[in-house]
């Protein structure tokens, strides 16, 4: 496909996910990995929409090659820390994780998955601070605000 034509088929792609219909969105992005095998974006979206269906190794596929594609971008980060803690690996999830902060300390979800992590692992005062910055972030996130409660009420996590 021509960059216009790959363009128009993301954009394509991306409107039928907001519309809620994933089977015609992974086969528009497809099309496009298959014109464009590097295009960043079809990795992200596909590797995301294998996640919120459960598919570990197909979503760890499409992070593998945004890896390659740019080991510096925090998102690329974040989603293989994601991947590794769903797969129970917390070394391999932890040393995303931390790399995606230094990237962008910003993301609440990172900053909870890390809460989650040094809760995980003992740290519980690391917990609470990653927590009570994910709550700062994204106030209307009830999640973290339970995740920072629980552990700022408990003496003893």
């Amino acid at each position: 496909l021509a960059e216009q034509e790959l363009t128009q088929k993301l954009v394509e792609g991306e409107e039928l996910l907001e519309a809620g219909k994933m089977e015609p969105a992974m086969q528009v992005f497809q099309q496009v990995l298959e014109s464009d095998g590097q295009n960043w974006t079809a990795h992200n979206r596909l590797a995301k929409m294998y996640f919120a269906q459960g598919q570990l190794q197909p979503a760890y596929d499409h992070l593998k090659a945004l890896l390659e594609i740019d080991p510096e971008c925090s998102e690329t980060q974040f989603l293989t820390a994601f991947y590794w803690y769903a797969k129970k690996d917390l070394n391999r999830s932890m040393s995303h994780a931390e790399r995606a902060k230094r990237l962008r300390p910003g993301n609440a979800d990172l900053r909870n998955l890390l809460g989650n992590l040094y809760f995980v692992l003992g740290n519980w005062n690391q917990a609470l601070a990653e927590y009570a910055a994910a709550t700062k972030l994204a106030p209307e996130r009830k999640e973290f605000r339970v995740n920072y409660e629980a552990l700022a009420g408990s003496s003893t996590p």
